[in-house]
């Protein structure tokens, strides 16, 4: 198994937080495997995409100058076409100098605005980060050593035991260090942060 495209961390970090000296690679595997688990797990729970990669998104105008892309932060778009009649010609591309972007997640019109319509707006652009934050870095470790620890000893991960010492359960959940590493940068709370900022991008 190699790491997905949106591995947050690397197999030789997750072995110095583990203990596992560099040279050993009989556990390369399960490493990989709780990496790419530990991500998918963080990026569903944050619900946004963390990899800096390009959309192409089409979004429901809002009667407003502005509206909220799908993912960020972003850079300003490459294209942006409003048309009513959804065909997304030529004749609908706003000039590079019509729009432009504030708190790194809103699509900012100069002139105008996005009309009321479904899915009247087309939109490519980038978003996401070219490195890891460091604070999902350590989420994602904290989540593979957890999940290591659970494999490896009935001591860690262990929410309840029986007094006769024969019955285990462990937590399923996101656990408490990580949830407040991750908090801050769930998608609407993210959101909310940033436009109560000073106004950042554009």
């Amino acid at each position: 198994m190699a790491l997905a495209a949106n591995a947050l961390t690397t197999v030789a970090l997750a072995k110095v937080e583990i203990g596992i000296p560099s040279g050993d690679t009989s556990q390369d595997a399960i490493i990989e495997r709780y990496i790419n688990a530990s991500s998918q797990h963080i990026e569903t729970y944050l619900n946004r995409v963390i990899r800096f990669q390009e959309y192409t998104h089409y979004l429901t105008g809002n009667d407003s100058p502005s509206i909220l892309l799908q993912q960020f932060p972003i850079e300003k778009p490459s294209a942006v076409y409003v048309d009513d009649e959804w065909a997304f010609v030529a004749g609908s591309l706003l000039g590079l100098t019509e729009y432009d972007t504030q708190y790194d997640c809103l699509l900012v019109r100069k002139t105008g605005y996005f009309p009321n319509k479904p899915r009247n707006v087309k939109v490519k652009y980038y978003a996401g980060y070219s490195a890891t934050p460091p604070d999902l870095i350590e989420a994602c470790l904290l989540m593979v050593v957890w999940l290591y620890g659970i494999k490896s000893s009935e001591t860690i991960g262990v929410t309840s035991k029986s007094k006769v010492g024969d019955s285990v359960t462990f937590d399923s959940n996101i656990p408490p260090l990580v949830k407040a590493l991750l908090d801050p940068m769930k998608r609407d709370i993210w959101v909310k942060a940033q436009l109560s900022s000073p106004i950042s991008g554009g």
